[in-house]
C-alpha cells in the first residue's frame, strides 16, 4: 500500500474517532455488541444521535452490523495498524552503524536494507553485534510493558520474544513483573 493511501486511512481513522461521542461508542462496542437503542441508553443520548454516530463509524468500516446489533470491527483496526506500522521499520543500514569493521560486516550479513533482521546469528559474538544494533530503540529511563517491547522488536524481527530474551540474558534490558527497561 502506498504511503498516501496509508496517510489517508489514518486521517479517516482520526476523523471517525475525533468526536468524543463516537470515541465512547467505539469503546463501548469494543467490549460488547449492542443495538442502537442500547448504545443510546448506556451513553445517555437520543437514539437518533446514536444512530448518526454509528452510521458514520460504519461508513469507514470500523463497525460490524449483524441484524442491527453493532460491534467494533477489530480486524479492520488490526489491518490498519499493521499497514501503518509496516512503514515504520527502521531505515538504517549496516553502513550507518557506528562500530568497527567487524560489526559493520556482521550487520551487512544479517540485516536487510530496510533495517529488518534476516536471521539471528548462532555465534555469541555476532549476536552481541545484533543486540547493540537493536538496543537504541529503547530509551534509557523509560519502562516498557512486554507488549510494547514486542511491538518495538517486531520492527526488527518477526520473533520478538527471541530478541527480547537475548536482550535480557545479555543484561541489556532488565525485567520485573513483565516491565522492561534499558540497563544504564
Amino acid at each position: 500500500m502506498e504511503n498516501n493511501e496509508i496517510n489517508e486511512k489514518v486521517m479517516e481513522f482520526f476523523k471517525a474517532f475525533s468526536n468524543v461521542e463516537r470515541l465512547k461508542i467505539g469503546g463501548l462496542l469494543a467490549r460488547e455488541a449492542l443495538t442502537t437503542s442500547q448504545v443510546a441508553e448506556r451513553l445517555g443520548m437520543r437514539p437518533k444521535e446514536a444512530m448518526d454516530h454509528i452510521t458514520f463509524l460504519s461508513h469507514f468500516g470500523y463497525l460490524k452490523n449483524r441484524d442491527n446489533v453493532y460491534s467494533l470491527d477489530n480486524e479492520s483496526l488490526t489491518t490498519l495498524s499493521r499497514q501503518v506500522l509496516q512503514g515504520s521499520r527502521p531505515q538504517s543500514k549496516a553502513e550507518d552503524f557506528e562500530g568497527d569493521d567487524y560489526d559493520r560486516k556482521v550487520l551487512k550479513d544479517f540485516v536487510f536494507p530496510d533495517g529488518k533482521l534476516k536471521a539471528i546469528p548462532s555465534q555469541n559474538k555476532k549476536v552481541s553485534v545484533i543486540l547493540r544494533y537493536v538496543l537504541p530503540v529503547f530509551e534509557v529511563g523509560v519502562r516498557y510493558p512486554e507488549k510494547q517491547v514486542n511491538e518495538l522488536l517486531r520492527r526488527y524481527y518477526d520473533d520478538p520474544a527471541t530478541l527480547r530474551r537475548y536482550l535480557v540474558d545479555e543484561g541489556l534490558l532488565k525485567r520485573e513483573n513483565s516491565i522492561y527497561w534499558r540497563s544504564e
